[in-house]
């Protein structure tokens, strides 16, 4: 096993433990020098603190009244009695300097621009290396007042030799304790890794056995703690794998025997399910014809009743050039009589009578290629489909003293049957019509609507009959339902429209009464 591999609980545990302990001991270590270095600071600076303060006791009054040889004198012997004493400067102002240095001294005019920025009206002190001196030193300031006025500085400088060779030592026995614990806590975090994963490691590879169908296994962890109940329950399991496995084996054997018992009866079945199956196709066949049979009736039907409509709607159209036809008769009759019969009067009969009679054929035409299959799918404007229903029945609703309020977005098209749909509509109207007639309206309208909402086409039919009887609303779609009075109406055309609607255009035809009255909406999806 890699142990050492990133993934494996080994290096896992060993790598936190070592990381505890490291980032733990690194911080102790840390925190140690610190603290030891601020203490050879305190103490440096302590020492030159009494220094500064036994000089100041001495030649405060030397200071004021200007006797340098004093200063000089006492400085030198302060300096020889403290090995770590560099020097002494004392100043009464930055021009007035006198630096005492072992046994010379000097009176410089200007001093480094690093002592001008220790100095101030209070203790203060800085690590600095100047020009002055080679070694670096640890220069305090200490200002001297006398009776409430300012007279001076006295400022010693403290080498920090002996400090930074006392902090190196500190350095490197750290290291040395660092690195040394750190093998200590590698060493350990290795034995306690082992002897966590070891057992986990053996359980894995006996799984693994297991897995494989070898149920003899042995685990050698003689342990009493979590680890070696574990492994107590895992050679249980595997005792009780080895049963159910031998079980199951059996079981396996019983339950082929079984199936291929079952599998002849299956067999068996399969054959009484297969002349079954020819007998329910033969059955279904003929259901289908039968079906086939009964649309064609019903589409037939649904033609009948259409052409009755139709020709009473032709009745309609033709009922005023006929009479216009009569009359033309008539004045040439009376023309005659009077003498009036002249080639002018020939021709402006005949010219009037073929209008006539080429608006009659049109209206043969128009019911001719209403009535026209299209079985291909086509585009067509909703407004076509629309206009030709409307000119059929136009005339039979001008009788009626019907009026049809339009609102109409001429330019919306769908994929289908033009034709169909225009069957569908005039079936709508038509009812629509009867309807008004029927209940004795005395301002007849038909409101039709075409418009588009939120990618949806839809076509509204309203009328104001004052609606259907709403516990026969539901049915009127329903094949053979009808309202009117027997021999007046075969309850075929709304079924057909519906049908027509949803089956052939993908669309909705529905009903809803109104304030007014029925309000039928198509809606292509």
């Amino acid at each position: 096993m890699n142990f050492f591999n990133i993934n494996t609980l080994f290096t896992k545990i060993f790598l936190i433990i070592i990381s505890i302990f490291g980032f733990t001991l690194l911080i102790y270590i840390f925190s140690l020098i610190e603290a030891q270095k601020s203490a050879l600071y305190n103490s440096l600076y302590s020492q030159g603190k009494t220094i500064a303060r036994s000089v100041e006791l001495a030649t405060a009054d030397a200071l004021i009244t200007n006797d340098y040889s004093f200063i000089v004198e006492h400085n030198i012997r302060v300096i020889e009695n403290n090995k770590s004493l560099d020097y002494i400067l004392v100043s009464k102002n930055e021009k007035e300097n006198l630096l005492i240095h072992k046994k010379m001294w000097t009176m410089p005019s200007s001093l480094p621009f690093e002592i001008n920025t220790v100095r101030s009206k209070e203790i203060n002190d800085k690590i600095l290396k100047t020009s002055l001196f080679k070694n670096e030193v640890l220069h305090l300031s200490y200002p001297v007042s006398f009776s409430g006025v300012f007279w001076g500085w006295i400022e010693v400088g403290l080498s920090t030799k002996n400090m930074n060779e006392k902090i190196s030592s500190i350095y490197r026995s750290s290291l040395y304790t660092f690195l040394f614990t750190l093998f200590s806590t590698v060493l350990f975090s290795y034995i306690l890794a082992k002897w966590i994963t070891n057992p986990i490691e053996k359980l894995s590879l006996a799984s693994r056995e297991i897995a494989l169908g070898k149920f003899n296994v042995h685990i050698d962890i003689n342990r009493k703690d979590e680890i070696g109940k574990l492994s107590s329950n895992f050679l249980t399991m595997s005792s009780k794998l080895k049963e159910y496995t031998s079980k199951l084996e059996n079981s396996k054997e019983h339950l082929e025997e079984m199936v291929a018992l079952r599998t002849e009866e299956l067999n068996k079945k399969s054959e009484e399910l297969q002349k079954l199956n020819e007998s329910l196709d033969q059955k279904i066949k003929v259901a289908i014809e039968t079906n086939s049979k009964q649309e064609q009736i019903l589409v037939q039907q649904s033609r009948h009743a259409a052409m009755g409509e139709m020709i009473g709607n032709i009745a309609h159209q033709w009922r005023q050039p006929l009479n216009a036809i009569g009359l033309l008769l008539q004045n040439i009759e009376s023309a005659k009589e009077m003498d009036m019969l002249d080639d002018e009067y020939i021709q402006r009969v005949v010219k009037k009578g073929n209008t006539l009679t080429n608006n009659m054929s049109k209206t043969i035409d128009d019911f001719r290629d209403f009535f026209k299959p299209n079985k291909e799918r086509e585009k067509f404007t909703l407004y076509n489909s629309y206009e030709s229903a409307r000119d059929i029945i136009s005339s039979s609703l001008t009788n009626s003293s019907i009026e049809i309020i339009e609102d109409i977005d001429k330019d919306l098209m769908i994929l289908g049957y033009q034709n169909e749909l225009s069957q569908v509509l005039l079936n709508i109207i038509s009812n629509a019509k009867d309807a008004l007639n029927s209940n004795n309206i005395d301002n007849k309208i038909i409101k039709v609507k075409i418009y588009k909402e939120e990618d949806k086409n839809y076509i509204k039919i309203s009328d104001n009959a004052n609606g259907i009887p709403t516990e026969i609303i539901d049915k009127i779609f329903d094949l053979y339902f009808s309202t009117k009075e027997e021999g007046k109406g075969t309850g075929i055309g709304l079924y057909m429209s519906k049908t027509i609607v949803e089956s052939n255009m993908n669309g909705k035809l529905s009903v809803k009464n109104n304030d007014e009255g029925a309000e039928f909406t198509i809606e292509f999806l």
